[in-house]
């Protein structure tokens, strides 16, 4: 895997996923290219796959905050970047059946968020509507 300081001009590629790098939320990863993200370039869907649910699952334990330097906008450098997913890396690929139950554990997670944040959106709406319904009626 490669990985590049995001270019927009560079051409997208399918095995590729971008990992934001300014802020507290730096090293999660995104589907879609921000301003300021790294372009991770994989050789196949499966290595793609490892290393978006591995920088996901290292974001989600803030394994990234320790490497953040920057007074003012923290940042984290692309080679401390490499330097921890690396060494998660090779811990994933060694026991790769582990890794796969953490990955389906996380997706089941996000999916019940997801649908959890659906369920409060339609919780605050109707609240909105019972409130106009009661200023609006004669």
């Amino acid at each position: 895997m490669k990985i590049l300081t995001h270019n927009p001009a560079h051409e997208r590629t399918p095995y590729e996923f971008y990992i934001l790098n300014k802020g507290y939320n730096s090293g999660k990863p995104l589907e879609h290219p921000c301003p300021n993200c790294f372009t991770c370039l994989a050789s196949s869907q499966d290595e793609k796959e490892l290393y978006y649910w591995l920088c996901f699952g290292l974001w989600q334990a803030r394994a990234f905050r320790p490497y953040l330097i920057g007074s003012v906008i923290p940042f984290i450098r692309l080679n401390d970047l490499l330097q921890v997913l690396n060494r998660s890396g090779i811990k994933a690929e060694s026991d790769p059946a582990a890794f796969k139950v953490l990955v389906d554990t996380l997706n089941l997670l996000v999916s019940r968020e997801k649908a959890m944040k659906n369920t409060l959106t339609l919780l605050g709406e109707a609240k909105r509507a019972t409130v106009h319904h009661y200023l609006t009626r004669r």
